[in-house]
């Protein structure tokens, strides 16, 4: 059978060590100790653990000072250290968790509780670990991805200037999901409490998504440019919308927006599913994040001087048409990307806003 875990007892008593080591032997826990504070310090010099039981009235070196020394390597940063101590005064233990211990057990020690820490920390101490390797892949993903943006952009100097905008804010949106996953691990490992593991989690998850969603529009653009094959067929526009609703429901509620719908439902185009989704749904996420409560929020599907034409029009908070640099910058990237996909399928992507500060985004399909 696998061991649970490796433990490192640090206690200057060998009959507290002996107890400690049956307990956790018996559990099928693979145990070293080691007989003082410097030896302990040594250990970790060679040897990683799973988690360190740590008694603190030790002579020479105490077991604040040797946590204090430990956490100065952040090879041990995830590394749970439980006290073990007689001392359960308040000062002590603000100072205990003040240089990196974990948790406390006091002395005499109940068997029970003692291993149900130590399985919680350990098992906190594991989540942490599939976190920071998910991180090092991510990071390992985005390094590649980032390689071939630079090899995309330089194939893409002679496209149009809307084009360019797309490519050049790409590097930006990069960097904030990892500057979230960064924000995430950098939490985790000054916490110990597992009920934190979720909002972590939820950070990392958000990040990816975001970043798979974005280079994944940049490679269409390259797979564009390059005049590359897509998978084209006949499908209706209104099933993308619902879609699309569907997956904003959580939002349109929290922030009471009303939506008014004129959708033609009979309307088939024939083109890119992916792209025309994508083209849509970047444009009607930020739509929804930044518009305010309540807001009432337009979207026509029907067919106009013989052209079908769908349209998503609203009053945003102090956004100007005219000038770009009062957009929020995501809004300028979805328009970069859904003006390519439409020149692409040979339609037109416009924005307009009329007197009454109405913006109006128009996609018109042949």
């Amino acid at each position: 059978m696998d061991k649970k875990g490796k433990i490192l007892v640090v206690d200057d008593n060998p009959k507290n060590i002996q107890v400690l080591g049956n307990i956790l032997n018996d559990n099928n826990y693979d145990v070293e100790v080691a007989l003082g504070g410097k030896e302990a310090i040594d250990w970790l010099k060679e040897d990683f653990f799973d988690l360190m039981l740590l008694d603190i009235m030790m002579p020479e070196v105490n077991g604040f000072e040797v946590c204090q020394t430990i956490r100065k390597e952040s090879k041990h940063n995830i590394m749970p250290i439980i006290y073990l101590s007689a001392k359960n005064d308040k000062e002590s233990t603000v100072y205990g968790f003040k240089v990196g211990g974990q948790d406390f057990i006091n002395k005499p020690f109940d068997t029970a509780e003692l291993l149900a820490r130590v399985s919680t920390h350990i098992e906190l101490k594991k989540s942490k670990e599939q976190i920071l390797e998910a991180n090092n892949q991510l990071e390992a993903k985005v390094y590649q991805r980032t390689l071939e943006l630079e090899a995309s952009n330089k194939k893409l100097l002679s496209i149009t200037q809307t084009k360019d905008k797309f490519l050049s804010f790409i590097g930006k949106e990069i960097t904030a999901p990892i500057n979230s996953l960064n924000k995430a691990v950098n939490l985790i490992k000054h916490s110990a409490e597992s009920s934190r593991l979720s909002e972590m989690v939820r950070l990392l998850e958000d990040s990816v998504r975001g970043l798979d969603f974005i280079t994944k529009l940049a490679s269409q653009i390259t797979q564009i440019n390059n005049k590359e094959e897509f998978n084209y067929q006949e499908f209706y526009l209104n099933g993308i919308l619902e879609h699309l609703l569907i997956h904003s429901d959580e939002l349109i509620e929290n922030k009471n927006l009303e939506l008014n719908c004129d959708v033609d439902d009979s309307i088939k185009i024939s083109g890119s599913k992916e792209l025309i989704k994508n083209s849509i749904s970047g444009i009607l996420d930020t739509v929804l994040k930044h518009t305010l409560e309540n807001t009432v929020i337009n979207i026509n599907l029907n067919t106009h001087n013989q052209q079908k034409e769908l349209s998503i029009s609203f009053n945003p908070p102090n956004w100007d048409s005219n000038n770009i640099n009062s957009m929020p910058e995501e809004t300028v990237l979805f328009f970069s990307y859904a003006d390519i996909v439409m020149d692409f399928h040979e339609g037109s992507f416009v924005i307009k806003q009329d007197t009454n500060d109405t913006i109006t985004f128009t996609w018109s399909f042949q």
